[in-house]
This record gives C-alpha cells, structure tokens and sequence, in this order.
C-alpha cells in the first residue's frame, strides 16, 4: 500500500496533529520502497504509475487498470494494483454489507457501500492528499486522451465507493457465492434476489488499538467525526450519459480502520496540540492532552478487544 508524500522528505500523515495519529506505526520515509510512496510532483508521478488495458477489453466497462510502473512495482515483471492508504474525518459512511440498497430490485446494480471523508480543522494537510488524486486522474486523462471525472460528490471532500452485488449470469458454468452470514441482511432483502444479484464481498472493518496493533471490528465502529485510514485502489471506467461515453476515476473502497474515535478528534480541534513538541514542558503537555484523551477510547476498547490479530492490513 502507497502512503502520500507532501514532499521528498515527509509524508502527509506527519502534518496531521499527533494526538490523532499516535496509534498509528511510526514510518520513516528512507525505509520505504519507492512504490510504498506517492509522489506529491506531478512530473514524478508520471514515472510512478502506468495504465493499462483490462483482459476485457475496450468495449468493457471496466477497460483498464491503475498500476505501479515497471520502474518501481513491487513484484518485478508484474502487473501490480495501485492500492492507496488515506486518512481523513468521517464525513459521511455507510459500509454496511448490503450498503444503500433500499430492497427493491431495480435498485440492485446500482447499490453502493460508500464513505466520503473531509479534513475537519485540518483542510490543509487534507488537501495535499486531494491534490495528489487530482494529479493521478489528470495523468489517466492525458494517457488516455479523454477528460477524467472526479466522482467526489461533495467539494472538499474524498469519495469512496463500491457496487454492493455482484451479477449472476446464466450461462458462467460457475455461480458467484454470497458471503453474507446471519446478521448481515437484517431486512433479508438479498433472498428475494439472489437469482439475480450476490453478495460476493463486505469491507474489511477495524481499529487500532492502544499499542497500535489493528483488530477486527463490527462495521458499526467506524461513525461521522471518527478519524479513519482508507484503503483504496482505483478503477478507471466508463459509462454512458446523455452527451456520449465519460470516464472515472473511481476509489474503490477496500479496507476501513478507525485509528481515533470522534470525541478525540472534537477535542483535538478546539485545544491546541503542539505539532512538533521540541521542549520537555511542550511534551509534557503533549503526553497528558493526548493520555486525557485516549483514556474515554481505551476504556471502552478494552472490554470488547478481540483475541485475534487483523494481519492482512499489515502487509505491504
């Protein structure tokens, strides 16, 4: 997974206040493999990433992939994915298995799960962020010859999404499974459709712990106001509206970790929190503002901490 650089020397999650991203793995930039890091420069950027054309061809909908270049991927010879690490405020969310499906039919192939985040008090290290999204759909436009859309739905902030159902076509000789368990379809909207339409994945939900190690959680965890870590990668796509054929650029949601709950970040952005605490007074302050308001988070997380360790998120 690729983190956002704000220039040759630090990365984007060091801007945000510490107190937000204390569970968060320290990570120095000099240890990271050049794929690990987005380029803030748009000239370098272009030697970072390639496009390229899916097996399915032009006419697909889905017709080419993001990919780190052969220069820096991290499998040589390898087509490997773009998979990017955001950090953001909750804005809006709903990553609930069956997402914005309200259970009529006709409403299936367009279903949703989706989480929209904004930067709160610090618009401008979430910015810098955007601005690096923004430089990766202008260099699918200019390889691709065509204008990119941005599928933000709201100014200032970054959108994520992705379709809820997968299609059953009759003649695949193999049938999508649906990976829905008891509890996730409350409504029991799926049966009524599953002829037609499956549910062949849910978003990876969790948190950090106190000690900075991520574990499983109920979608239910991550709320608006929480301060979460996105993983995404991008699918390129087209799509038919009333003047002709448009392409995207689309973040597709993968993985979601709560790394400090919203009452944190509601206090972090009304007191003043030292950037970079250089005196022992200054750490001082640092270490009790950030003990005072972790202590409401770890209360509640000690006494639903699961046993089992959330180890793919950690790799890469």
């Amino acid at each position: 997974m690729s983190l956002f650089t704000a220039n040759r020397e630090k990365l984007v999650r060091d801007e945000w206040p510490p107190v937000l991203t204390a569970r968060l793995a320290p990570l120095h930039m000099n240890d990271l493999a050049p794929w690990q890091l987005v380029p803030s420069d748009y000239d370098e950027l272009s030697n970072w990433l390639t496009v390229s054309r899916t097996e399915e061809g032009a006419k697909a909908t889905h017709p080419f992939l993001l990919l780190y270049s052969p220069d820096v991927s991290p499998i040589k010879d390898s087509r490997v994915r773009v998979t990017l690490r955001v950090l953001g405020i909750v804005e809006s969310v709903n990553i609930s298995p069956l997402g914005n499906y309200n259970g009529r039919k006709e409403a299936a192939p367009r279903a949703v799960q989706f989480i929209s985040l904004t930067g709160g008090a610090w618009s401008d290290v979430f910015d810098r962020q955007r601005k690096s999204l923004d430089n990766i759909r202008s260099f699918v436009g200019t390889v691709l010859n065509c204008d990119v859309e941005d599928s933000t739905r709201k100014p200032g902030t970054i959108y994520f999404q992705r379709l809820v159902f997968t299609k059953v076509r009759r003649d695949s000789p193999v049938k999508p499974r649906s990976v829905l368990v008891f509890g996730d379809d409350p409504h029991g909207w799926s049966s009524s459709i599953r002829d037609d339409w499956v549910v062949t994945h849910k978003i990876s939900t969790g948190v950090y712990n106190e000690t900075g190690k991520p574990y499983k959680r109920h979608y239910s965890a991550i709320r608006p106001g929480d301060f979460v870590e996105v993983i995404s990668t991008v699918d390129i796509i087209k799509y038919r509206k009333k003047s002709g054929w448009a392409t995207q650029a689309k973040l597709t949601l993968q993985e979601v970790m709560r790394v400090c709950d919203k009452e944190i970040v509601q206090a972090a952005s009304v007191t003043p929190v030292p950037q970079q605490p250089q005196s022992d007074s200054d750490n001082h302050t640092f270490m009790s503002l950030f003990q005072h308001l972790t202590s409401i988070q770890d209360d509640v997380q000690r006494e639903t901490e699961e046993s089992e360790q959330y180890p793919d998120l950690m790799q890469m």
